[in-house]
């Protein structure tokens, strides 16, 4: 048995020697080219949910105190922000009233800093850029020539790293001042919905109760000398008073949003909707409402927004799942480049909103410019030879070796 097992190990051994497998790296490289072209960009946030009400709307309040008067009636039509009833607020609702207006007029604030901003941080871009092609002028006239002109002598060593850290800082400049340009519209949306949302507050804590849409009264629970008792509960902050039907057979569904997408929504942005009962048919809407509020669920934080559907005919029922894009902006007649080639765009190239394939080109191309994006790809090739192939054998005789017999 074990000379055996020594037979086969020395069968194996020569085996091993005669057959040489070598792996050599094998590289491809591949171009794609990309072209500016002109057209329309849209950009949207995706969101799912719910329909959460078959067509009606509630008429809510924060404020309490006893009711001085009401002008409509249950059945009556009404129209959005129209006169519903008014109070005589309590001395509690008075604070929050006063306490609410204040923080409407800090959130206008808000927004005229944000649009300031926005003007700033343009002014600075466009500073940082011209830093930073001053820089490169630098740096290419001491790349062609050796004499300093500011001291007539040859660059130093000294002088020459001053001048290439200068360029790489004026670019790193640019870059971090583009990048607070292209965040100031988002500040501004995040400080008009905040804005938005100080001012509903401000009118839940108001007087006067207002109409939440057009329809029609029902279910009103108001009459003159009425008592509305303050909401004590720490998580609700309004009561239902009554409900608004819609006349146009309209439904409304709720979306909740991360926060980093809630700040780029505000009332009536148009909405593309699918839901899974109806999977062939595309439905429209608009942004009905944003709550700013947000709710938590295990440490995660989301917004309902509530989208108002456009009229229809088909029997939706509540608690159907909604898929939704809300579209937040449309750029007509922008220059695009794909999202493909910003790797390979020059650092001149101000580029600004994506809709995740295409990018808006601000300036730096014109329409029809190419963009090449080179990649390379390596792959291993083995290859097996043998020392008694042709390409092995001892071609001159009379190196000294002996050929084995048969070969």
């Amino acid at each position: 048995m074990k000379k055996v097992l020594i037979i086969i190990a020395v069968v194996a051994a020569l085996i091993f020697g005669v057959f040489k497998i070598t792996t050599s790296k094998k590289t491809t490289t591949q171009s794609q080219t990309y072209s500016v072209t002109k057209g329309t960009l849209v950009t949207s946030i995706s969101a799912t949910g719910t329909i959460t009400s078959g067509n009606s709307t509630n008429i809510t309040t924060s404020a309490s105190g006893t009711v001085s008067e009401v002008f409509v009636k249950n059945g009556d039509s009404i129209k959005k922000d129209q006169k519903i009833a008014t109070l005589i607020l309590d001395d509690s609702s008075k604070t929050k009233q006063s306490n609410a207006y204040a923080a409407y007029l800090k959130a206008k604030e808000a927004v005229a800093t944000a649009v300031a901003a926005k003007v700033t941080a343009d002014i600075q871009m466009w500073t940082d850029h011209q830093a930073h092609l001053t820089a490169l002028g630098v740096q290419s006239t001491m790349n062609s020539n050796n004499t300093n002109p500011k001291t007539s002598q040859v660059y130093t060593a000294e002088e020459r790293m001053v001048i290439d850290k200068t360029v790489d800082q004026a670019y790193l400049n640019f870059k971090a001042s583009e990048l607070k340009y292209q965040n100031a519209p988002a500040a501004i949306t995040n400080a008009k919905v905040n804005l938005a949302s100080a001012y509903n507050d401000y009118l839940n804590n108001s007087a006067t109760i207002l109409a939440p849409a057009d329809g029609v009264v029902n279910n009103l629970t108001l009459a003159p000398g009425v008592v509305i008792s303050e909401v004590t509960g720490e998580d609700v902050t309004t009561q239902t008073i009554g409900i608004v039907n819609n006349i146009n057979n309209q439904f409304q569904a709720t979306v909740n949003l991360t926060e980093s997408d809630v700040t780029k929504i505000k009332a009536d942005q148009k909405v593309s909707l699918t839901l899974d009962a109806f999977s062939d048919k595309t439905f429209t809407g608009k942004v009905l409402a944003v709550n700013t509020s947000g709710t938590s669920t295990s440490g995660v934080t989301s917004y309902p927004v509530t989208i108002l559907l456009d009229s229809t005919d088909i029997n939706i029922y509540s608690k159907m799942s909604v898929s939704a894009q809300i579209i937040t902006n449309i750029y007509h007649d922008v220059l695009l480049i794909s999202n493909n080639a910003l790797s390979s765009l020059k650092s001149d190239v101000v580029t600004g909103e994506t809709d995740g394939t295409n990018t808006i080109v601000k300036s730096g191309l014109s329409e029809g410019d190419k963009v090449t994006v080179t990649s390379t790809q390596s792959s291993s090739v083995s290859n097996t030879s043998s020392p008694f192939s042709s390409t092995n054998r001892t071609k001159n005789s009379n190196s000294g070796g002996m050929m084995p017999p048969g070969f």
